[in-house]
């Protein structure tokens, strides 16, 4: 219980909300990139996203009361997971096509 406190709760001196947020946002951009390969990534960028923000916000409710996004700012913690989220997720769709590119030039010439 220690660690949702230390992740979850303002105020905590250990509080690591940001790089939890981060690192979940990159995962999850990873992970929707990866199986959602008939999406476009701008859609599963935007799925991570969404994902963790939303659910980090009902955490954050759910430990800190109703005003809980209130001091790192909901419009604030959007464009944190849009910095990862976006980027992840394009960079993930690229070396996909590149491998498959590369695994079918040597398919090709063998």
């Amino acid at each position: 219980m220690a660690w949702l406190k230390a992740v979850f709760i303002y105020g905590h001196p250990d509080s690591i909300l940001v790089p939890v947020v981060m690192w979940s946002t990159f995962v999850l951009s990873t992970a929707f990139a990866l199986l959602f390969r008939k999406v476009a990534w701008e859609a599963a960028g935007f799925w991570a996203a969404f994902s963790v923000f939303v659910f980090v916000s009902v955490v954050l409710t759910v430990f800190n009361g109703v005003r809980s996004t209130a001091p790192i700012g909901g419009m604030f913690m959007i464009a944190y997971v849009s910095i990862v989220a976006f980027p992840t997720a394009g960079i993930v769709r690229l070396l996909m096509r590149l491998v498959r590119s590369i695994l079918a030039s040597r398919t090709n010439t063998t």
